[in-house]
């Protein structure tokens, strides 16, 4: 950069070359605080620890969107599919009787390829409904679940799934299964505010 400036023909260009030099470090530099904002705020969240609590989730009919994706896509496709989920919901096509949720495969986070799923739970009057596009109405099985809450943005959001799994694997017996989220307030990777339950899969051999 030195020898460029130096070796100018003119003092235009030079000056170009010194604001091309200088726009480059401010955007580094706005990477570099962002950088430092998530970490620090994993840092206070490991500051304090994060309650888990148990919860049996019934048989619940939802109407679901479910696809294989790359996780690279995990961000497109969620507000895609929650879009086309609440056109249905709030348009009235479906009467809606819970919270938005979502289902995420194992493989996905480990292979980078798997099973990713968004639902609404619905009312069970299927003569009223008029499913459209990807929507299917399906039965979701029975699960106990270890639940932790998120809240905030969702660059932090790995550090409540480390911590949920860290607890899993000291004191709870896991079982195959995707993990489920339920979106309580907002929707995460849309909503900077949004709270989230996260529930991980187990086997209770009492309650």
């Amino acid at each position: 950069m030195i020898r460029a400036v130096l070796t100018a023909p003119d003092i235009a260009t030079r000056a170009a070359l010194v604001s091309e030099h200088l726009e480059r470090m401010e955007a580094r530099l706005d990477e570099a605080r962002a950088a430092v904002r998530r970490l620090r705020g994993l840092l206070d969240e490991a500051s304090a620890p994060i309650p888990i609590t148990h919860r049996s989730v019934p048989e619940t009919l939802v109407v679901e969107i479910r696809e294989t994706i790359e996780l690279a896509d995990l961000g497109t496709w969620f507000q895609r599919s929650m879009a086309e989920l609440t056109a249905l919901a709030d348009g009235g096509a479906l009467r809606r009787t819970g919270p938005y949720g979502g289902e995420w495969s194992t493989e996905l986070f480990l292979d980078e390829k798997g099973a990713a799923a968004v639902h609404v739970p619905v009312a069970a009057e299927p003569e009223s409904w008029a499913l459209e596009g990807r929507a299917r109405l399906i039965l979701l099985p029975p699960v106990e679940l270890a639940v932790a809450t998120h809240r905030g943005a969702d660059e932090t959001v790995p550090h409540v799934y480390a911590a949920l799994g860290g607890h899993v694997t000291r004191h709870e017996l896991s079982v195959d299964g995707p993990i489920r989220e339920t979106y309580l307030e907002g929707f995460p990777r849309i909503d900077p505010h949004a709270v989230t339950e996260i529930g991980w899969p187990i086997l209770r051999i009492s309650r």
